[in-house]
């Protein structure tokens, strides 16, 4: 059995591996809800957003912090009136140099043709843990210090 994958959602995986803003906003509904499952104190891009205007913000901050080494979907399947997606990506963070290699799932939600949820769940650990790594090399060293 084949299943159909929109053509939207590979419009949205490819402006965003891009790090097209625009083109990635394109694709979702004004009304989108965007959910983070990782907690917000540890990332600071987490959390839930509510429309577009909310949405542009909390992307932005990604682009902001990092840039896309790799980015693309592995799989995608539907199930239950949404769309599965395991993502592999790599990250760089600008300020650093240090990467983020890993996997996250998707959950889209698509109505009239604009996604209207869009959940991702990372492993809350890791991704913890690298915030943490990168807060101690953006803590001056001591023979930095005057």
């Amino acid at each position: 059995m084949r299943v159909y994958i929109p053509v939207l959602l590979e419009a949205v995986y490819a402006s965003w591996a891009a790090q097209d803003l625009e083109a990635t906003l394109e694709c979702f509904a004004d009304e989108v809800v965007f959910l983070t499952h990782v907690s917000p104190k540890d990332v600071p891009y987490a959390g839930t957003s509510r429309g577009k205007t909310e949405l542009r913000r909390q992307l932005q901050k990604i682009i902001d912090i990092f840039e896309f080494i790799e980015y693309r979907p592995v799989q995608i399947r539907r199930q239950r009136g949404a769309f599965h997606c395991q993502v592999r990506m790599q990250y760089r963070h600008r300020a650093t140099g240090l990467t983020y290699e890993g996997s996250s799932r998707h959950v889209w939600r698509i109505r009239g043709g604009k996604i209207t949820r869009f959940e991702t769940f990372h492993d809350p650990e890791r991704i913890r843990a690298f915030f943490e790594l990168i807060a101690l090399y953006e803590k001056p060293k001591v023979s930095d210090l005057p």
